[in-house]
């Protein structure tokens, strides 16, 4: 097509690079050209408007952004349901809104029912809650004015543009998603190798902390990929067969890398290349062009490992062993969702919040801020989250991004004067906003608020449209956060059945430790751990975004619980890879350490003794040690 002919340079630019320089161009270009589809959808229609003078247009632009925005990504089918319902549902949101608009209270009524039931979209899982989201925030803009139910038309015209241009004008290859995340979990799984062969003295806390919970979420990155793939493909291709198998060999990978780290820590000698291997199979995914096969020592089984994982990137056109089994497209649970919209679960509680929330913002800002009365609710409705200490960084990377995004408007008002210059300018601010929003939120804001000042800039206002953004913004944030403080929700009930959860799942995986279990028992344990510290080290990270002092004192004592937790299971994992049964005694002594802990947040402890355990070699001493370090902390659960 004529867009990839123009966009050729990007393809040919990249083979004068060097290689760590050329795979991170073409990781880069996916998000490119969905930015790019997002710059059209939005920037051409306001273009359109202005040169036309036909306003309805700009309900076009707006239907392009958000659509753009409520895309879940994943394969064809999943991303057509998303934008059906994104388009019917936000046509008649819109409409009812810009209709119902015509007096302030019919707006506070409009919005504040919209937003309501916007909210509850959480309940039906990942793929429809950006759907909601975006509605309730189109429906904000459309509450500010008045308009005509043609206009909501025109935004349905603009989000059915949107699910075009990226399931059929413009769609990515089926297996490029799946691919590169594959190629990120090797790079994550290299930068984990390099981390345990720095030179000493190494922090093995922080290796286990944050590089295994990074590669922990690539590898639950790409599997999600690879089960959306492959539940919307009837046939099956040969490299997505191998490109599933390439992710299987990953976690084996991980888990050989897991007990590699213990041997390092434990003194043994470091492996050559293994890092340079892992990093050299990521670029190969990549750039789809072989480089240079390194040789890690094949007596190790981490050596093993990488070299299966060489022997098949360096072939994907051919089939390499069976293929991994996933789990396969789960059908709407209808009574999970009643259960989620229970009147005394969170998702209700929340959506009656962010219900309440829009109804006073968009009064406030229709009676107060009348120049654009859109930007207080629209802030105030971002920056509110299901947690409170979500609620509070949101609101922070909010003003941040907003102050320099205003600055970087300023300077264009105030230098750049050609409007075919500023039009250009927001063409780019577009695609770098859509390339960004999955990896900083901060950095989105700061490239999509100039994009919304200059257009208001260039639709008739002045360069006090930055200020007023600001000022909004301020408010909007500070509403939010009183909303949340009103009714709060707490993280720390939530962190302590996170890490309850997890100290269960440690004394299951020692007592499994002391059997022949099967190789896939052991890996659904493992998986399910994984995932587990996942979601208590995030629900730590709420916590310590939440204002309380007490909140922070306790932080440290879950901070000990699951780094000790974490180790306890590398030192599981190292044993079995190297094929030694955990001593029943000691694995039940480990279990039985565990079960203190999660005791003491249940407000009572159990009691386990050790004698007898001494004398059973290096492996077993360090997992009673590292077992008693972690029984430690039950005393200090409930200070």
């Amino acid at each position: 097509s004529w867009v990839r002919i123009l966009l050729s340079p990007l393809c040919v630019l990249p083979a004068l690079m060097p290689t760590s320089r050329r795979a991170l161009v073409e990781r880069m270009k996916p998000l490119f050209y969905a930015g790019f589809r997002t710059a059209v959808a939005t920037v051409v229609p306001f273009a359109a408007a202005m040169l036309l003078h036909q306003p309805h247009l700009i309900w076009v632009a707006l239907g392009g952004w958000f659509g753009s925005r409520a895309d879940p990504g994943g394969p064809r089918a999943d991303r057509a349901w998303a934008a059906t319902t994104f388009v019917i549902a936000g046509t008649v949101a819109i409409s009812l809104t810009l209709v119902g608009a015509t007096t302030i209270l019919g707006a506070v009524a409009m919005l504040g029912g919209i937003a309501f039931l916007g909210s509850l979209s959480m309940a039906f899982g990942s793929n429809f809650a950006p759907t909601g989201t975006m509605i309730v925030i189109a429906a904000s803009v459309a509450a500010s004015r008045p308009g005509s139910a043609i206009d909501g038309l025109m935004f349905g015209i603009g989000g059915i543009w949107a699910a075009l241009s990226s399931t059929i004008v413009w769609p990515l290859w089926p297996h490029v998603p799946l691919r590169m995340a594959t190629a990120r979990l090797y790079e994550r799984l290299a930068e984990f190798t390099e981390a345990v062969e720095a030179p000493a003295p190494v922090d093995w806390h922080s290796v286990a902390r944050i590089h295994q919970r990074a590669v922990r979420r690539a590898l639950e990155e790409a599997r999600n990929c690879a089960i959306r793939i492959r539940a919307g493909r009837r046939g099956e291709s040969t490299l997505g067969t191998n490109l599933r198998v390439l992710l299987g060999e990953a976690e084996a990978v991980f888990h050989d890398a897991i007990a590699y780290s213990e041997e390092v820590e434990r003194g043994m000698p470091k492996l050559a290349n293994a890092s340079t291997a892992l990093r050299n199979i990521a670029n190969d995914l990549t750039l789809r062009k072989l480089g240079l096969q390194l040789t890690v020592d094949p007596a190790n089984p981490l050596g093993r490992a990488i070299a299966g994982a060489q022997a098949i990137v360096r072939d994907l056109e051919h089939t390499h062993g069976s293929t991994p089994s996933f789990t396969p497209r789960m059908k709407l649970d209808f009574q999970r969702v009643l259960g989620a919209l229970s009147v005394r679960g969170p998702i209700f509680g929340h959506a009656v919040r962010v219900g309440l929330l829009a109804a006073f913002a968009i009064g406030l800002s229709r009676f107060a801020a009348p120049g654009n009365p859109g930007w207080i609710p629209i802030s105030a409705l971002t920056v509110l989250q299901p947690q409170l200490g979500a609620t509070f960084r949101r609101g922070a990377e909010r003003m941040l991004g907003t102050i320099f995004g205003a600055a970087v408007a300023l300077f264009v008002l105030g230098t750049i004067h050609d409007v075919r210059i500023v039009v250009t300018l927001l063409f780019f601010l577009t695609i770098a906003a859509s390339m960004v929003r999955g990896y900083s939120y901060r950095l989105f804001v700061v490239f999509f608020t100039p994009v919304f000042v200059l257009l208001n800039a260039l639709g008739g206002g002045d360069w006090h449209i930055a200020f007023e953004r600001i000022i909004d913004v301020a408010i909007g944030g500070a509403l939010a956060v009183v909303a949340a403080l009103t009714f709060p929700s707490f993280e720390r009930p939530r962190l302590e059945q996170a890490t309850a959860r997890v100290l269960s799942l440690v004394s299951q995986y020692a007592r499994l430790a002391t059997e022949a279990q099967a190789d896939w028992t052991l890996r659904a344990i493992r998986r399910e751990l994984g995932v587990a510290l996942e979601h208590a080290e995030t629900s730590l990270e709420y916590l310590l975004a939440e204002p309380r002092r007490h909140s922070h004192q306790r932080a440290e004592a879950v901070l000990f619980t699951l780094t000790y937790a974490r180790r306890i299971v590398a030192a599981l994992t190292h044993s079995l890879e190297e094929g030694v049964i955990v001593d029943k005694d000691v694995g039940e002594y480990v279990a039985l350490r565990a079960d203190d802990v999660r005791a003491g947040l249940e407000g009572h402890t159990a009691i386990a003794g050790r004698d007898g355990l001494i004398g059973r070699g290096p492996i077993m001493a360090e997992l009673i040690h590292r077992a008693d370090l972690l029984a430690s902390a039950a005393s200090s659960w409930n200070a």
